[in-house]
């Protein structure tokens, strides 16, 4: 009877033996071919820049959320005037985590606003919902002058928009 009960002991840990094998290969396996879940996911881009007609041209370039203008004004009443779009195309909801404005402003004359079309000032916190976009509109000027001191002014402007999904 002992002998029995020993081989029915030992059937039963090498059947619990088993069961462990395959469910650790099991787990494995899935570890190995998972998919990213794209259900939940949030894509912030930069795009559709679009220059006011009358604006003087402008050298621009977007790249991974940062915009760069390099301008040139020569003559007073000289204007650039540009709108471009921050997209989120997820699914989540997506908050402002830092704003960065680099300026270059020769001899400090040409004025410049950065903000949104509503008038809106662009700051960190702000939440850009699932499926939409927010417009952001940069002007810079040449103001008037009682006498013209200057001929051509540079302005060189880096803005650096970056967001991190807001999970609700």
């Amino acid at each position: 009877m002992k002998k029995q009960m020993h081989i029915l002991e030992g059937m039963i840990i090498l059947i619990i033996i088993f069961i462990a094998g395959l469910l650790s290969i099991e787990f494995i396996y899935k570890i190995r071919h998972e998919t990213m879940d794209t259900n939940y996911m949030w894509n912030i881009s930069l795009n559709n820049l679009k220059v006011k007609e009358g604006s003087k041209n402008a050298h621009t370039s977007i790249e991974d959320n940062v915009l760069n203008f390099d301008i040139t004004l020569e003559n007073e009443n000289e204007f650039y005037e540009a709108t471009f779009d921050i997209e989120n195309n997820g699914t989540l909801d997506a908050v402002l985590t830092q704003v960065q404005e680099q300026v270059n402003n020769s001899k400090n004359v040409l004025t410049y606003n950065i903000r949104y079309l509503d008038g809106d000032k662009i700051n960190e916190g702000d939440i850009l919902e699932s499926n939409t976009k927010k417009t952001i509109l940069i002007r810079i000027d040449y103001p008037e002058q009682k006498t013209k001191i200057y001929d051509a002014l540079e302005i060189k402007i880096t803005l650096s928009l970056e967001y991190k999904a807001l999970y609700k």
